[in-house]
């Protein structure tokens, strides 16, 4: 059974646009493989973050509606925490 999520993820602001752009399409390709369905993507943009993450007070923030079997949020969240490019990641399951 698959379930609607949210999940915002925060980049390394001292990545170029296409590297940028590389890393949401590489977020939403593991959706899809795991026979999930990306509903939107928001860019946000670069922001000041609150306090520093790995010496950065800067980030790129983007937003992930998505469908998904609940396996593959840990697969997701993995993913997140081993890629160097992404400061921080939230997922939340979403009200439907």
């Amino acid at each position: 059974m698959q379930r609607s999520y949210e999940s915002v993820v925060v980049l390394d602001s001292s990545l170029g646009d296409q590297e940028i752009e590389q890393q949401i399409e590489k977020l939403s390709q593991m959706v899809s493989e795991g026979e999930g369905e990306i509903k939107e993507v928001q860019r946000w943009g670069r922001r000041k973050i609150a306090y520093e993450i790995r010496g950065k007070s800067e980030g790129f923030f983007a937003m992930f509606r998505f469908v998904a079997k609940p396996a593959q949020i840990q697969v997701l969240e993995r993913a997140c925490r081993m890629n160097e490019s992404i400061l921080r990641h939230l997922f939340l399951k979403a009200s439907d």
